[in-house]
């Protein structure tokens, strides 16, 4: 299995949760749910940062870019670019 991605989404076959890797790290990430392994989705949670006070937020839920606007210490929050998987 290969390492995990920051922003990889994973959902269960069978109840359809889903997790998202928020950061990397040196472990294997291995979700199981309903006694069976999460299954990779094509689609990448994306982040944002604040360029004042470097905090951060992931938006998980597929939506058109130009429709989220996050706002952080008054001022645009900055797309994070997403690495090629």
């Amino acid at each position: 299995m290969s390492a995990s991605l920051r922003g990889e989404i994973r959902r269960c076959a069978f109840c359809g949760a889903e997790v998202t890797v928020l950061a990397r790290r040196c472990g294997v990430f291995a979700p199981v749910c309903c006694d069976r392994p999460m299954l990779t989705l094509e689609r990448r949670a994306e982040f944002w940062f604040c360029p004042v006070c470097s905090s951060e937020l992931a938006a998980v839920a597929p939506r058109p870019v130009s429709a989220f606007q996050p706002v952080c210490c008054d001022r645009p929050m900055v797309r994070e670019i997403a690495s090629a998987p």
